[in-house]
């Protein structure tokens, strides 16, 4: 029968519409058609008829909303049957989310069983079954699981992260389970457990999509995955190494498909972006550092789409290739050494050569090599900051003139966190946009150090180390840090996490 609540309130509104409608012999998910083909309420007033018994609202539900012991009382068959998952209750409103809210039975169902006002939520249907796979996979039936199963399950686990705008996932045993972890924002947090028999299936999938021996389980294994689900089109670099417990398996996901934010857009302040622009003619070395992680590429891909309308050959050398750049020819490293390829890559006549990072001596070498011959190169470096990068390459045997001569820019960046505008952050558990780390979203701030005259009359003395030190730190806390905390858009507690002040 039809909830006693919707029959009154029709009666109490509509009375004069359906006085001669028997409304208790109309089957629960014909009742919004039914009104409508019959002409007695308008779609309008059938929406406002929902949302004030059902408070319907749009606001989107993630997994991490749903509460375990809320929908333990319907069980999971019964949401797979409805596609309707109850994910929430207070002691006196139930939470649902629902593809139709005009899919009356369910509603009424939980009304019934939990005996307290229904909330609703509305989210598309493809969304919904998402969850659905992702409650799955705690329950008893997943030793059970089939191919396809185990497929939509890691699906969900994929398309979610997207969704959460995550990096990295990160699948572990730890205390004879399986524990898989997203990286946000920099930060690594729980998702969900498994039982090893779903998670060594997981494991074996990934292997399958990224052309890896599924018999090979005690070495390390590096593949990739061009995932390509509806809309959604990553591609995925695969990192499998063996462990004590099993192996351990990270993936990393790189969306070719999303735009690549202008040089202008990164975040460098007005004078740190003329400093890179003045650089990007004629040859020399620009040199990128700063952590795993830290934006370092993007930053790269931002300058080569810069440079690119110059009219000038642009080649790179990179590995992995983490994002297609059209009008550049991109060069995967694959089983060679940079130095090997770029032996050859000069007789390609490039105007501007990047290479992925330098990493020894020979490739630090022939680097310097190409700035001297006119050519521009852009490349990586690891280091602790932009100072390091000077005293690396003196490690790897540059001698000081030659660094005086070739190097124009050094880009020193970090990624670090906003404060999160809906909590402030304060650090609710409820907060739905950080998780409750007090965080949401990522700015890049940068020190960029420009080899002009005054550094390298630094490089000239003995104690050049100590000159740079101290002008680069005066640079970077005055001109990028000391404004963000003023306008309020970062916490003071990041910047020492960080190391960035004292």
């Amino acid at each position: 029968m039809i909830s006693n609540k919707i029959i009154k309130y029709i009666l109490l509104n509509f009375g004069d519409r359906v006085y001669n409608v028997d409304l208790n012999k109309i089957i629960y998910r014909r009742l919004d058609k039914y009104l409508l083909e019959e002409k007695i309420l308008t779609k309008e007033e059938i929406m406002d008829l929902w949302s004030k018994l059902f408070e319907v609202s749009n606001e989107t539900i993630s997994f991490f909303d749903i509460n375990r012991s809320t929908i333990e009382k319907v069980g999971l068959n019964w949401i797979e049957h409805y596609k309707v998952i109850p994910f929430n209750e207070t002691p006196k409103k139930v939470s649902v989310i629902i593809s139709d809210p005009f899919d009356v039975e369910p509603i009424c169902l939980i009304e019934k069983l939990y005996n307290k006002q229904v909330e609703v939520y509305c989210d598309n249907l493809i969304e919904i079954q998402q969850l659905i796979n992702l409650l799955s996979v705690n329950n008893n039936f997943e030793h059970n699981l089939d191919k396809k199963k185990v497929e939509k399950i890691l699906d969900s686990i994929i398309i979610s992260a997207c969704n959460h705008n995550v990096s990295d996932l990160h699948f572990d045993i730890k205390n004879n389970k399986g524990q898989l972890f997203f990286r946000k924002d920099g930060i690594l947090f729980k998702f969900m457990d498994f039982d090893l028999s779903l998670y060594n299936k997981i494991i074996n999938k990934i292997k399958l999509e990224s052309n890896l021996d599924i018999t090979l389980t005690n070495k390390p294994l590096d593949g990739y995955w061009h995932y390509i689900r509806g809309k959604n089109k990553i591609d995925i670099r695969v990192s499998m190494i063996p462990t004590i417990d099993g192996e351990r398996v990270v993936l990393r996901l790189l969306n070719y498909q999303s735009k690549n934010k202008s040089l202008k857009e990164l975040g460098f302040t007005n004078k740190q972006y003329q400093d890179i622009i003045s650089c990007l003619n004629g040859g020399g070395i620009i040199f990128l550092t700063g952590p795993t992680g830290s934006g370092k590429t993007t930053t790269l891909y931002s300058i080569l789409e810069f440079i690119k309308n110059h009219n000038k050959n642009i080649m790179t050398v990179e590995d992995p290739i983490e994002k297609k750049v059209e009008g550049i020819s991109q060069i995967p490293l694959n089983s060679l050494d940079y130095s090997e390829i770029l032996k050859n890559i000069i007789r390609q006549d490039p105007d501007v050569i990047m290479i992925g990072e330098i990493r020894d001596s020979e490739t630090a070498q022939m680097a310097i090599k190409l700035a001297q011959t006119g050519h521009l190169v852009l490349t990586t470096i690891h280091s602790k900051d932009s100072l390091g990068v000077l005293l690396r390459l003196e490690n790897l045997g540059l001698k000081r003139y030659l660094i005086h001569d070739t190097i124009k820019l050094i880009i020193s960046q970090r990624l670090i966190r906003n404060k999160c505008n809906s909590c402030h952050g304060i650090s609710s558990d409820n907060c739905k946009d950080c998780f409750g780390t007090g965080y949401s979203g990522r700015k890049m701030i940068a020190e960029v150090i420009k080899i002009d005259n005054v550094i390298k009359e630094f490089l000239e003395k003995d104690n050049y180390k100590d000159l740079i030190l101290k002008y680069k730190q005066e640079d970077l806390f005055k001109n990028v840090c000391k404004p963000l905390l003023e306008n309020n858009n970062i916490l003071y507690e990041e910047l020492i996490q960080l190391g960035l002040t004292d």
